[in-house]
C-alpha cells in the first residue's frame, strides 16, 4: 500500500482523526489504513489506476535521513500496532531488526526499503495522473479537507 494516491469519504477521515502526526515520513499510510481497518471498513487497491508518484528531492540529497525517519515511522507503526503489549524479547528482537536493517540501509543505500526502480517504473511513467507530493501528509490532508468535496485525496 503506497500512500501517495489515497481516496476516503472525509466523515470517516474525520472520525479517524486523520494522519498521525507523529510521523515525520513514512508509515503513516500503513497508519492510516490499519485504523481504517481497524473501525471495520475495507481498504482496497485499485490496480487499474495508473499514478505517476515522483519520488522527494530530500530522498536523493539526504539518503541518510530519509532512512532514518523511514525506520523511525516503521519502528513507531511496529511499536503502536505490534509490539506494543509484546513481550520484551520480541520488542528487543523488532528493535534489532528494525535499527539494524538502518544501519544496513544508511551504509549501503540500495539495501533500503524503498522498491527498486525498474519495469514498473516505466509503466508508471505511462500513466494517466501525475502526482507530485510536495507536502507532508498531514498538509495535503488539511487542505484537502478545506474543500467542499465529500471525499479526501
Amino acid at each position: 500500500m503506497s500512500g501517495a494516491l489515497m481516496l476516503m469519504p472525509r466523515a470517516l477521515y474525520q472520525v479517524l482523526g486523520g494522519f498521525d502526526e507523529g510521523y515525520r515520513l513514512h508509515a503513516e499510510d500503513l497508519d492510516l489504513c490499519r485504523r481504517v481497518r481497524q473501525t471495520g471498513h475495507g481498504v482496497y487497491v485499485a490496480n487499474d489506476v495508473r499514478v505517476l508518484h515522483l519520488r522527494g528531492v530530500s530522498s536523493r540529497h539526504r539518503p541518510v535521513w530519509v532512512e532514518w525517519h523511514k525506520h523511525r515511522g516503521l519502528w513507531r507503526y511496529l511499536g503502536k500496532f505490534e509490539l506494543g503489549q509484546a513481550a520484551v524479547h520480541r520488542r528487543l528482537l523488532g528493535w534489532l531488526v528494525v535499527w539494524g536493517h538502518f544501519l544496513l540501509a544508511a551504509r549501503w543505500p540500495g539495501v533500503g526499503l524503498a522498491p527498486a526502480e525498474g519495469p514498473a517504473s516505466g509503466a508508471a511513467q505511462r500513466g494517466r495522473c501525475r502526482l507530485i507530493r510536495s507536502r507532508s501528509p498531514v498538509a495535503a490532508a488539511r487542505a484537502a479537507s478545506a474543500k467542499s468535496s465529500p471525499w479526501l485525496a
